[in-house]
């Protein structure tokens, strides 16, 4: 798929995805129930090496969920926007995590899905895994992506979490024959 190969040329495995993968790796067991946001073809939990389907995953497109749902890594799949998955989910989760989706919510968007985020968690010690592009001010960048500067995501997020992490990545990701600088968000529910 034209997907993962950008993500393979992109260095997401060596960057922004291995970094969520090695924080969500510390975190997941068995016993607990996980969701992915922005799944999209299943290379976060593929890489994961699971012996155990205890994930949800969550894209808005039906061709990477086909992907993902050929690998039988997640529990269940579902087609849908985050923010509507999360609006409509009676289920709550021990660990939320995302990769590369950030940037696709202005500020706005980022309090709407910050909220249902933290109302979807099921206690004050789940956790939320995530990471985001970085910039030196918010704005949408070039490729129509939103980009964040650590201390406004800080802000940001401390409004919804108690932030536990949030760091500047050595390395994110390659687009374009450009580094993408990323960061990575660790938080508890309130």
């Amino acid at each position: 798929m034209r997907y993962d190969s950008i993500v393979k040329n992109g260095y997401y495995l060596e960057g922004e995805l291995a970094a969520v993968r090695k924080e969500v790796a510390i975190n997941i067991n068995k016993k607990i129930n996980v969701l992915e946001l922005g799944c999209g073809t299943g290379l976060l939990a593929e890489n994961l090496n699971l012996e155990f389907k205890n994930i949800v995953g969550v894209d808005i497109s039906q061709n990477m969920l086909s992907v993902a749902h050929h690998k039988q890594i997640y529990e269940s799949l579902v087609c849908s926007d985050s923010i509507d998955f999360l609006s409509n989910n009676n289920k709550k989760f021990d660990l939320i995590f995302s990769c590369s989706m950030i940037q696709y919510f202005s500020e706005k968007q980022l309090m709407l899905l910050f909220e249902l985020v933290n109302n979807t968690l099921k206690n004050t010690k789940s956790k939320f895994i995530f990471s985001f592009d970085i910039g030196n001010k918010n704005c949408i960048n070039n490729k129509l992506f939103f980009e964040y500067t650590i201390d406004s995501m800080e802000k940001i997020t401390r409004k919804y979490f108690k932030s536990l992490k949030i760091q500047k990545l050595d390395f994110g990701r390659i687009e374009h024959k450009k580094v993408v600088q990323c960061g990575l968000v660790i938080c508890q529910k309130k």
